[in-house]
């Protein structure tokens, strides 16, 4: 019992310290947000919903139009610096054998650390909000579409807030250096980015871009935005649709949706970051620290994304001119960055049958790639054999 009561008392001391030292980064983040959302909707004159002329074109406006994308990202920065400053001490050998010999398990670890980047979270966010709501609620009244916006808003800007920063986390726990976070920070919230982008472009220089002597569908063939599509599923733009399309509306306005069930999904997507990320920390090796290329297959991952968007880049450069030269550059350019990756960070000399067997997966993917073009048609052969095309225009001039 006596073991149980000093360990609370250690995890309040821990909690109680770790908040006095990451004040000033609370109280920047609060200032920030506090200019951003309620000072940018009326303190600025010229600008404010109080102002004659700019009240009558609003119903409500929670975060002024021209601030929405600053504050949202503002939030991912903010939780980023936060994650950054509460969990690289795992990277530092001396700090984390210290941290790890205080007495507090490494679940008690993790949660004072998530506590306190939680509370800095809602305190940067929530404030604000508050402040924009009660300034609208003097400006315009009290109205169900405005409170359930606001509401929509702070859910979203919160749960994004919370994951940037348990991934942020997620980086710090699997890395061992400040290098390995970048990497790990930089696949972490780019690597959905960088993914469906490389493969949109793919697939629009070898199936969506090709013009058939047919009926043009002009949407269609301008290529499918697989990054627009898909950013309910992206860490870094999941409720940004979301807050710009209810950051304000003018009188009359249709009520667009809240994307509740996008809410749901991605509050249980963070409940299960959290999990996750205090797993990792539970079976964390401690001469991890101070050393790179613990995660093997962490650091694999890192690299396949960065040598398919190198190839996905260097492909729809030069596709236009000639395919098969774009295909072989494109090998050739991830084969230099693999070597590069081999020399500088991985620094394993694999040997001879898992050279062999990389090159026959190489091997296998240009095939791949060389039967889905065959399929697909070249799209300067379509463009010789278009002839006579029409447009249909149905809508109003």
């Amino acid at each position: 019992m006596t073991w149980n009561t000093s360990s609370d008392n250690l995890f309040a001391y821990d909690r109680k310290m770790l908040l006095k030292r990451n004040m000033g980064i609370f109280l920047t983040f609060l200032a920030i947000m506090l200019v951003l959302i309620p000072f940018a909707t009326a303190g600025i004159p010229g600008r404010s919903i109080f102002n004659e002329a700019i009240h009558p074109a609003f119903a409500y406006r929670i975060i002024s139009p021209r601030f929405v994308i600053v504050s949202y990202y503002t939030v991912i920065a903010g939780s980023v610096i936060l994650g950054l400053s509460l969990y690289s001490f795992l990277r530092d050998p001396s700090r984390e054998e210290m941290f790890f010999s205080l007495g507090l398990t490494r679940k008690q670890l993790f949660q004072s650390r998530f506590q306190v980047g939680a509370f800095g979270i809602g305190l940067a966010v929530g404030i604000p909000m508050l402040v924009s709501l009660i300034v609208n609620l003097i400006a315009y009244g009290g109205s169900a579409r405005m409170l359930c916006s606001w509401l929509a808003i702070l859910c979203g800007l919160l749960i994004q807030g919370l994951t940037a920063f348990l991934l942020t986390a997620a980086a710090c726990i699997l890395s061992g250096t400040a290098t390995e976070i970048v990497l790990y920070e930089l696949m972490l919230f780019g690597g959905f980015t960088g993914l469906v982008y490389s493969i949109n472009q793919i697939l629009y220089h070898i199936a969506w871009n090709n013009l058939e002597p047919t009926t043009l569908i002009l949407q269609y063939h301008q290529g499918v935005d697989l990054v627009r599509g898909l950013d309910a599923w992206n860490p870094i733009t999941l409720y940004l649709r979301l807050i710009l399309t209810h950051a304000s509306a003018a009188p009359g306005q249709e009520a667009a949706g809240y994307q509740i069930v996008r809410l749901i999904v991605w509050a249980g997507i963070a409940f299960v970051l959290w999990v996750l990320a205090g797993k990792a920390m539970q079976i964390r090796h401690a001469e991890q620290a101070g050393r790179d290329g613990r995660r093997i297959q962490v650091t694999r991952i890192v690299v396949f994304l960065s040598m398919f968007v190198l190839f996905a880049v260097m492909f729809s450069l030069l596709d236009s001119s000639n395919r098969v030269f774009a295909v072989v550059i494109g090998l050739l350019a991830d084969l230099i960055l693999y070597i590069i990756w081999q020399q500088s960070y991985i620094k394993q000399h694999p040997g001879f049958w898992v050279l062999a067997s990389r090159c026959l997966t190489m091997l296998v993917a240009v095939a791949v790639l060389f039967a889905i073009t065959s399929v697909a048609g070249t799209r300067q052969a379509a463009k010789k054999n278009l002839q006579n095309p029409s447009v249909s225009y149905k809508m109003k001039p």
